[in-house]
């Protein structure tokens, strides 16, 4: 990327690309005091360690040592593996999952060559990873949105079963989900109530602005309620 879009990113919003995809209509990839923003026509997908919701959700815990896998179902433009190696000076494995093509476009034109760490990305749906998948992770953080919509399929108990199964002992799950509206509370409250709870029973809800991180157990060794945290 040119020096001077980055110097002029500290002044106004450089717009470095706009694409479609069958996924997303528009996605528009914004350069802001040299951190990426991609936006829908109706979300925000990724903005480097400007991604609150996750970035909130790494300060409650202690995040695994280095060396540690993670795996990103709906990788986006890399906000997660920015923040985690830029931010939280981690060095952690990646597997990137994410079906949209023009989104991995993106993240290979301009974000990959940002980060050291190791990362395998697969395009594919999350769901059929998951089926076919046999690894491990110490993290799995789900961020799959079509617009602001969750898509229905990766809110099944199978897949929230191979979400269990594909941790390692005291591994965590982060799942990000929208909470702005009351449709959108009121969705999450019973996906919470009839699904994921009935999963992981010791589950813990993190309110970040619009959103909530859903977690599979406390956010430390201390807590044992199922709780809402700001």
């Amino acid at each position: 990327m040119k020096w001077w879009k980055k110097w002029w990113s500290y002044l106004l919003p450089v717009h470095l690309e706009s694409v479609g995809s069958e996924l997303n209509e528009a996605l528009d990839l914004y350069l802001i005091k040299n951190r990426l923003r991609l936006t829908t026509l109706d979300a925000i997908y990724s903005f480097d360690d400007k991604y609150y919701n996750f970035h909130k959700a790494f300060e409650h815990f202690e995040l695994p040592p280095n060396g540690a896998h993670v795996l990103i179902l709906g990788l986006g433009l890399g906000s997660i593996p920015f923040m985690l190696e830029k931010t939280f000076q981690k060095d952690y494995h990646y597997t990137g999952v994410d079906l949209d093509d023009a989104v991995l476009y993106l993240f290979a034109k301009y974000q990959q060559e940002r980060l050291k760490s190791p990362l395998q990305i697969i395009e594919t749906d999350a769901t059929l990873f998951m089926q076919s998948q046999s690894n491990r992770y110490n993290l799995i953080c789900i961020d799959v949105f079509i617009g602001e919509i969750v898509p229905s399929h990766v809110k099944t108990n199978a897949f929230i079963r191979q979400l269990k199964n594909a941790l390692l002992p005291g591994g965590r799950i982060l799942w990000n989900m929208l909470y702005d509206t009351n449709e959108q509370a009121r969705a999450v409250d019973k996906f919470i109530e009839y699904q994921f709870r009935t999963i992981f029973p010791d589950y813990q809800i993190l309110q970040v602005l619009g959103n909530v991180i859903l977690t599979n157990r406390a956010w430390n060794d201390e807590a044992t309620s199922n709780h809402s945290e700001k």
